[in-house]
């Protein structure tokens, strides 16, 4: 009888499909600005372009929620600086072969948001502020995006004051950067819903 339960409990546990474990992304960097950035959506600061030559740590890999397994549609990469009052994240998304969101026809452009623990802001493509977003109030950012021939680019500033925090080097902060494009919702972490908080990974100041 101890023989058959075994073998019983062996052909269950062999059988079972095996639970993907979500692992936390390595830690996004945000580096010392250096000089304040202006939010205008062009990128030509020299901490952006000091970025682009070593974009270690940036948010490149993103993925559909929906789908974990599947990448998003368009190809973005999202970098972040910092001084004394600002937090700035500067996204350059170039489309692949896929045809952009409509907003008039969808009703959700593409966008970008950046949520924290206790906060969440974010922008549409068009520069428009994410309105939709359960907030105690909503944050003032400075915001600009740009077209480019193969997509957009955007930097957004949020002070410290309206996150609540006051920036030192070496800081980790719990964080999430996710969006939308044609394929749908995406992230950087790897969460279940844009508010899965105990799956967000980390943003480092450096």
């Amino acid at each position: 009888m101890k023989t058959l339960l075994l073998v019983l409990a062996l052909i269950l546990t062999v059988g079972r499909p095996a639970i993907a474990e979500i692992s936390a992304p390595p830690p996004l960097i945000a580096r010392a600005a250096g000089a304040p950035v202006e939010a205008d959506g062009k990128l030509d600061e020299a901490i952006w372009k000091a970025w682009t030559q070593d974009p270690s740590g940036a948010a490149a890999s993103w993925r559909r929620i929906a789908k974990p397994s599947e990448p998003s549609s368009d190809q973005r990469t999202a970098y972040f600086a910092y001084d004394a009052n600002f937090l700035y994240v500067a996204l350059v998304v170039r489309y692949g072969d896929h045809v952009p969101a409509d907003a008039e026809t969808s009703g959700a452009p593409d966008s970008i948001r950046l949520d924290f623990d206790g906060f969440a802001l974010g922008i549409h493509s068009d520069g428009t502020q994410i309105s939709d977003i359960i907030l105690p109030y909503v944050i003032p950012i400075q915001k600009g995006v740009t077209e480019t021939d193969d997509g957009w680019s955007a930097e957004i500033a949020v002070q410290w004051s309206q996150l609540q925090m006051i920036p030192t080097a070496g800081m980790k902060i719990h964080f999430n950067i996710a969006g939308r494009d044609a394929s749908g919702p995406i992230s950087w972490a790897p969460v279940k819903d844009v508010r899965d908080v105990k799956n967000f990974g980390v943003l480092e100041l450096r």
